[in-house]
């Protein structure tokens, strides 16, 4: 039998030996796959680790407000920029506007992935339907993944605009679901945000796995917590 992992748990119904649950299908995040750094090192942008730093906090910050729909797609792609530019004291709208929209356009193209990604997809794709689910811009994600070389092993992709809501919206888990026509029972969430992919997963009553490489002190309810991707093997195969 063919066994799946969230992404969706498959038609068949298999008792993985290792653990006490039947798994057909996996969905798993792909919102941060993106080289920021390189980025930045080929539009020869002086100074790039302090405003790479400084984007990072200003990113993070306005892709929460984001997720939270507090700020529309259109206003994301420069809003992160002009705080990060205008704390060194650079007010350009037009910059920080010409800034996001080029970011947007190369950053599908920045395909440098986490390790042993491929090899586990490789070895999960013969066992399980496999699926993603995504915040990330619906106008890059096809690109990007296929960049990466991943489109092969992904059954079904979903971004937030497809759904018509964002993760931890259970709206959005419940599309994917009916898409890939999978089960919460059946089905595992794997994702390194714990606001977003592993409380959306918990909200909903699916298994998730969290993915943590720098061990960052957390108090997930998360089903299992990884740090490294070959621990996904060990889990279900």
């Amino acid at each position: 039998y063919q066994r799946s992992l969230l992404y969706n748990p498959s038609e068949n119904n298999y008792l993985n030996d290792k653990i006490n649950f039947n798994y057909k299908e996996i969905f798993i995040e792909t919102d941060k796959n993106i080289e920021l750094k390189s980025w930045f090192i080929e539009k020869d942008i002086k100074k790039f680790k302090t405003i790479l730093f400084f984007h990072g906090n200003a990113g993070n910050l306005f892709n929460r407000v984001y997720k939270l729909n507090e700020l529309s797609k259109e206003n994301l792609r420069f809003e992160r920029f002009k705080d990060t530019l205008e704390y060194f004291g650079i007010y350009n709208l037009e910059l920080s506007i010409k800034i996001g929209d080029d970011y947007v356009n190369n950053s599908p193209y920045r395909t440098v992935l986490i390790p042993n990604a491929v090899e586990l997809l490789t070895e999960l794709k013969h066992n399980f339907q496999l699926h993603i689910i995504t915040n990330g811009f619906q106008e890059v994600q096809h690109i990007k993944i296929d960049q990466s070389g991943l489109s092969k092993f992904f059954k079904i992709v979903v971004t937030s605009e497809m759904a018509g809501a964002k993760k931890p919206s259970p709206l959005i888990f419940n599309y994917a679901l009916e898409k890939a026509g999978a089960s919460v029972e059946n089905s595992v969430m794997i994702g390194d945000d714990l606001n977003t992919d592993i409380q959306g997963a918990i909200n909903l009553g699916m298994k998730s796995i969290y993915f943590n490489p720098n061990e960052k002190p957390n108090n997930s309810n998360a089903w299992k917590e990884i740090v490294n991707l070959r621990e996904i093997k060990n889990i279900f195969l």
